[in-house]
């Protein structure tokens, strides 16, 4: 795995690490050793994140046919993007400001593993979520 990216200040990359350290401040994470990712990675099922008074929460948890996904408080659009294991976007979505549910209908989708991640345009919130497709 390897990646770069300039404005978003993200540095990623694996060859093999024997080694890992983890070293931080109020502002920013440096990890060493196995590819980390910069976002918060929440479990779905675990408690609905508040960030700014948004709550959102991601259910069910392995999922079958329909993935739903929950707001209270939310006063601006929302971006929903859920991709497959290996980075491919599978799919784009956006809420309308004080949209109170989302819907992902899955069912053609294989069983796996898949992302989904949450952001506003100016990544003020940007959180990711992993989830499991069952058959």
């Amino acid at each position: 795995m390897h990646g770069m990216s300039a404005d978003g200040v993200q540095l990623s990359w694996t060859i093999g690490e024997p080694i890992t350290k983890t070293v931080s401040n109020n502002t920013w994470i440096l990890t060493q050793g196995f590819h980390q990712s910069w976002q918060h990675q929440g479990t779905i099922g675990q408690q609905p994140h508040e960030n700014d008074h948004l709550t959102v929460k991601v259910y069910p948890n392995p999922v079958r046919e329909l993935l739903s996904i929950s707001l209270k408080n939310n006063p601006r659009s929302l971006l929903f993007d859920l991709y497959d294991i290996s980075g491919r976007l599978i799919r784009h979505q956006e809420s309308a400001p004080h949209q109170s549910v989302i819907t992902f209908p899955i069912r053609r989708l294989a069983a796996g593993s898949y992302l989904l991640r949450i952001t506003t345009a100016d990544y003020s919130i940007n959180e990711s979520y992993r989830l499991q497709k069952l058959r």
